[in-house]
């Protein structure tokens, strides 16, 4: 299976899926993730209701919602202020169209539901929101090794050791899953096995990993990648 989300799957590009599944076009099978902010397609989808076709190519029973943004553009929802711009803290919730109710009535629906969020903030307020039942945090290895060389200046020396902590979710007991960020990363599984095992970018730096507490195992690496 190749599971589609990132931004969530746009009217014309699940259309194009779907027209290849009806002429067995498809080449490989695909778990589809809706986007909440298409909201014609959500609320169609929602009439429907998700997939229950196990066998078919094209699996449509999950959707993409954001809560907050990224890190990098200083977007990312902090309970503190950023480290490098006082007094700002990011956007989240209505001010980023979060759609709470659309969202909440897909999950009852029975869609699975992917929500974006990446500051602390907006991860606490996203766990009240689903209520921390049946949770799997799905991140991508690479964005430690690419973020590194600005993360600290975000969130600051003591916030840093937080972000990207594969490590201290497992030992939290949390559901952990790996992913390739397509197109925002390069999606080479090797490169992404290679991040979560030594916690270093292309050029193999830093030399003993950024961070390498949170790295992970050769085979829990490979576990998050697959079967987890």
């Amino acid at each position: 299976y190749v599971t589609v989300h990132d931004a969530g799957l746009a009217a014309a590009e699940m259309a194009a899926l779907e027209e290849l599944e009806a002429e067995g076009a498809l080449p490989i099978r695909v778990y589809a993730m809706l986007s909440v902010r298409e909201e014609a397609l959500a609320r169609d989808w929602l009439a429907r209701g998700p997939d229950q076709d196990h066998d078919s190519f094209l699996v449509t029973r999950s959707v993409k919602a954001y809560y907050d943004g990224a890190l990098g553009s200083r977007g990312a929802r902090l309970l503190e202020d950023y480290s490098d711009r006082p007094g700002h803290r990011g956007v989240s919730g209505d001010q980023y169209g979060f759609d709470q109710k659309l969202t909440e009535a897909l999950m009852q629906a029975g869609f699975q539901v992917g929500i974006h969020a990446i500051g602390d903030a907006g991860n606490r307020e996203t766990l009240d929101f689903i209520g921390e039942l049946e949770l799997i945090a799905s991140m991508e290895p690479p964005h430690a090794v690419e973020d590194k060389t600005w993360a600290e200046e975000r969130l600051g020396p003591e916030r840093v050791h937080h972000a990207y902590a594969w490590r201290s979710l497992r030992q939290a007991g949390a559901h952990l899953t790996f992913n390739a960020d397509n197109p925002g990363s390069d999606h080479d599984i090797f490169y992404g096995l290679h991040a979560g095992m030594t916690r270093r970018d292309k050029e193999r730096e830093p030399e003993d990993g950024w961070y390498p507490e949170e790295s992970l195992t050769p085979e829990e690496t490979g576990r998050a990648y697959t079967d987890w």
